[in-house]
């Protein structure tokens, strides 16, 4: 007779996804009481009260909507960029030679190393910090479209030039399907990348939005508003890597894989 495990329902999962987070918000507070943290953390309820603080005067939600528009506009940027290149050198022999060697280059350069350079470029306006999360979010796209579309099954090409198929189609029907699973998980890498480069940005060269306020509160020693400020960056890498599974499972529905996961 075999034994084989019950899978948690998604109720389940999420109430013992919540369980590490209860359990250090508890200890968190008893060890407060006790004044154990008094100089390196306030207690949950300051934390609470410095964030319905800045939800009433309205600094918390319009430091978030600008913080939101720079994530959003850097990674659609970088992902239409990275999608555009890693399809191009996965379908062209002479594209992946010519840029390939080069792109991987610059991939390994850390993006922080760019920040001087681009705060001469650019300032400290919009342009450069949208430029760094774009570039810091288009890699993970390239390196798995390329590789997806160069690693495909050549019969499928070979059946779409007996068909006679024009290049779209064959990107329409043949590439886009075989990418899409590859470009889901880099997107889900590149959403996690434009959050982590929008806090560096924010705390490096900027006059506004969550990474300032965070900024702001440290130089009058406001712990509780820089750890209100660390939970919503917290926050919002969770609900972007929800955000990006859900959709995920939604355009694979196809995949029993993806569906099933």
């Amino acid at each position: 007779m075999t034994i084989t495990a019950k899978k948690p329902t998604v109720r389940h999962e999420s109430i013992l996804g919540i369980v590490i987070p209860l359990s250090a918000l508890v200890l968190w507070q008893l060890l407060a009481s006790l004044g154990l943290l008094e100089d390196f953390l306030p207690a949950p309820v300051r934390v609470g009260q410095a964030l319905v603080d800045l939800i009433s005067d309205g600094r918390l939600a319009d430091a978030l909507l600008i913080s939101l528009l720079r994530a959003v506009t850097g990674l659609v940027l970088g992902v239409a960029i990275g999608s555009a290149l890693g399809w191009f050198c996965g379908t062209s022999l002479l594209g992946s030679a010519l840029l390939n060697p080069t792109l991987q280059a610059l991939r390994a350069l850390p993006v922080l190393a760019l920040v001087p350079l681009f705060i001469l470029w650019f300032g400290i306006g919009e342009l450069s910090k949208i430029l760094m999360i774009a570039i810091a979010t288009m890699f993970p796209i390239y390196v798995n479209v390329m590789s997806a579309v160069s690693n495909m099954d050549r019969k499928y090409l070979e059946l779409a030039s007996t068909l006679k198929l024009s290049r779209w189609q064959v990107l329409r029907r043949i590439h886009l399907p075989a990418a899409l699973p590859a470009w889901f998980v880099g997107f889900r890498y590149s959403s996690g990348f434009a959050l982590v480069i929008l806090v560096i940005s924010e705390q490096v060269n900027a006059d506004s939005g969550l990474g300032y306020l965070m900024t702001e509160a440290r130089t009058y020693y406001r712990l509780d508003v820089i750890i209100v400020g660390i939970l919503i960056y917290g926050i919002l890498g969770v609900l972007a890597d929800r955000g990006v599974a859900a959709l995920e499972r939604r355009a694979l529905r196809w995949n029993d894989a993806v569906v099933k996961a």
